[in-house]
């Protein structure tokens, strides 16, 4: 076999034909056709026309993992979890992420930082704890990544913006409430009770 022409696909940017003993026989990326030096006149054995299908398809899967990046950052596993949906096969996906990772696009640790950065504005550390554990990022990340959490700072701020919009509730009712509230927001029993702002009701 034998590649017989390589044409520039019109309505699609940085995509190219390959055509094999005069058929069409595979669509490739720029990346794919640059990488393996595809080139007309070269002879194609079936081992060849594996690896272009084969490298055809981890661009695909590296392309798709963009588009979700280019959206918000992910974890590895959220970006394993999409590609599996959209029917990537499992040795395709590990190697494309693998190779994300080792150029840094997927970073688990710098996504823990971000996703508390962002999310620790209003919420504390057992939520981000269970938040970050669901994303499938590894505990000793997530644990590295909270290490430095003020849970203190952030309970007295977002229990003083509660308080400013419920001074029309009785005391009762108040630190009721607001107990409640801290918790859903995933601050612990034992900075709920030590919070100042208790007395001060």
């Amino acid at each position: 076999m034998k590649i017989t022409k390589v044409e520039s696909q019109k309505h699609r940017k940085n995509r190219y034909s390959i055509y094999i003993d005069g058929e069409f026989a595979v669509g490739v990326n720029e990346e794919v056709l640059l990488a393996l030096e595809l080139r007309q006149g070269m002879e194609v054995p079936a081992s060849l026309l594996e690896k272009i299908i084969s490298a055809e398809e981890k661009q695909k899967v590296k392309e798709q993992a963009l588009n979700l990046l280019s959206y918000r950052a992910r974890s590895k596993k959220e970006l394993a979890d999409r590609l599996q949906q959209k029917g990537a096969e499992t040795q395709c996906i590990d190697e494309v992420l693998a190779n994300l990772e080792s150029i840094g696009l997927v970073n688990d640790l710098e996504f823990a930082k971000l996703w508390v950065r962002e999310r620790g504005k209003l919420y504390g550390p057992f939520r981000l704890r269970s938040e970050l554990f669901k994303k499938g990022v590894a505990k000793e990340i997530i644990e590295e990544t909270l290490n430095e959490f003020n849970e203190i700072e952030l309970a007295q701020k977002i229990a003083q913006r509660w308080l400013n919009s419920h001074k029309s509730l009785s005391k009762e009712v108040i630190k009721r409430r607001l107990i409640g509230f801290l918790a859903r927001r995933g601050i612990s029993y034992d900075t709920i009770n030590s919070l100042d702002i208790f007395t001060e009701i």
